[in-house]
């Protein structure tokens, strides 16, 4: 072929470096150092031994197929070597010209004229780890075209936003940063030449950007529960609920625990940190854990028939918030009235806080009430007061009882009234033990303090006597 100054390549001789491509005929050496001669960078007219002239372009093929046949792949062409073997001033010379022609020099590629980057645009968010890989084609002085992705120099305009990789490999992959958006221009260079912009939209922030715990601080007593929420923002500036979806947590479950729908329940007084982990990131609280508080009064016996001139002792017990429960009836913060105090008085003097008196016949509403601080809490009980005058027999109820060692269990005297009804006469009533070693008894309420028995608890009621047995357990 017919060497261009602007697409000069070298080729090996057929046969490999050290082969001389031999025997080739005058008119192939006439014609490379004819071409030369005419000027091998520009010209492509020559004269061949002759006297011919030809077509260097559209011969040089002819030549080609002739090598072809003669098995060779291809014509050695070395204008650089031919001016230093003279083959310039001696054209006939067609072995020195193949000679040269066998030199192994290596491809020279054509000079860069364009760069394109594809694809010319892209859509990312930020702080995703979304990427995007740009191609880089390279476009030459000859007309061909190749990828110079590997090859060329990647810029970002604004790297903030998004950044192009220039590490072998990874070049022109493009990667969001972490939380700005915008647009940027990616550009590829090399040899002094500079593609055109591959704009890359960067959108807002799909990532959790922060979770925020609300209420940030809250104060439960144990036992009770309260809720929280976790709400999640986003990098594009959203927020929304994500309570349901958070992963909960309490940094001390033995003041607090909290479950996956955010509800927390304190245990014992003390102070825990609450957590709602989502996306990758927490968001946290500070709950505080109190006394357990008193939340129900229950009042025994709930209704009572007294007659006129007697009495009835009436207990008020309380539950508290981590379930627990005690005796009120001579709390201090327990008040104790009479809906209808015609009816029926109840006293608040210690040592009979509770002691309803049936004044005359009608119904009356016992109330205990509990007030401490924020606590109010009340329960109620109904006396029914009769003319029905009491005469026994006496019955103690229940008959059996067993107790464990520190606990109490009621018992009540019951009598028949002149009515043919009955009436409780427990407060009335004395009670003994008959091995107070092992339960005690005041008021009907008996008290384990050792295990064994049954031991006899007896309740004298104007000399009407009955008795019950209780075993206490360990």
């Amino acid at each position: 072929m017919i060497l261009d100054r602007a697409n000069r390549r070298r080729h090996p001789a057929a046969g490999g470096p050290g082969r001389r491509a031999r025997g080739v005929s005058a008119r192939l050496g006439f014609l490379v150092a004819a071409s030369c001669v005419g000027g091998c960078y520009g010209s492509s007219a020559a004269t061949d031994g002759a006297g011919d002239v030809f077509d260097g372009d559209a011969d040089a093929v002819d030549v080609r197929e002739e090598l072809a046949d003669d098995g060779l792949a291809e014509l050695s062409e070395a204008p650089d070597g031919l001016a230093d073997d003279g083959a310039a001033d001696r054209p006939g010379d067609a072995d020195d010209v193949t000679e040269v022609g066998a030199e192994e020099t290596g491809d020279v590629v054509p000079p860069i004229v364009a760069i394109t980057i594809e694809p010319v645009t892209a859509t990312l968010h930020a702080g995703s780890g979304e990427m995007v890989e740009l191609t880089a084609t390279g476009h030459f002085s000859d007309g061909t075209s190749r990828d110079v992705t590997e090859s060329a120099t990647w810029a970002s305009s604004d790297e903030t936003v998004a950044t192009v990789s220039n590490a072998p490999g990874s070049r022109g992959v493009v990667t969001s940063g972490p939380i700005e958006s915008g647009v940027v221009q990616i550009r590829a260079s090399t040899e002094g030449i500079t593609s055109a912009p591959a704009i890359i939209s960067v959108l807002g922030c799909l990532c959790v950007v922060d979770v925020v715990v609300d209420p940030p601080t809250a104060v439960v007593p144990a036992g009770m529960s309260r809720d929280f929420t976790a709400t999640a923002t986003y990098g594009d500036g959203r927020s929304s609920d994500v309570t349901a979806s958070a992963t909960w947590d309490s940094s001390n479950p033995a003041v607090a625990t909290i479950d996956r729908a955010g509800w927390a329940t304190g245990v014992s007084a003390g102070t825990t940190a609450i957590s709602a982990l989502y996306g990758g990131l927490p968001g946290s609280a500070e709950l505080t854990v109190t006394e357990p508080v008193l939340v129900s009064i229950v009042v025994e016996p709930s209704t009572a028939t007294v007659p006129t001139g007697f009495t009835q002792a009436f207990v008020a017990f309380g539950t508290f918030s981590d379930g627990s429960s005690a005796a009120l009836t001579s709390d201090p913060d327990v008040t104790w009235s009479s809906g209808n105090p015609a009816v029926a008085t109840v006293s608040n003097a210690a040592g009979s806080k509770g002691v309803a008196t049936a004044v005359s016949s009608g119904a009356a509403t016992i109330e205990a009430r509990y007030v401490s601080g924020s606590v109010d809490v009340s329960g109620t009980a109904t006396l029914v007061a009769t003319s029905c005058d009491p005469f026994g027999p006496l019955d103690v109820r229940p008959e059996t009882a067993t107790v464990a060692v520190g606990s109490t269990t009621a018992l009540t005297a019951i009598s028949g009234t002149t009515c043919g009804t009955e009436v409780e006469v427990t407060w009335g009533s004395t009670w003994t033990s008959f091995d107070p070693t092992i339960a005690t008894v005041s008021g009907g309420l008996v008290t384990g303090v050792s295990p064994g028995g049954p031991v006899t608890i007896t309740a004298d009621w104007w000399m009407i006597t009955d008795t019950a047995s209780v075993t206490v357990v360990p």
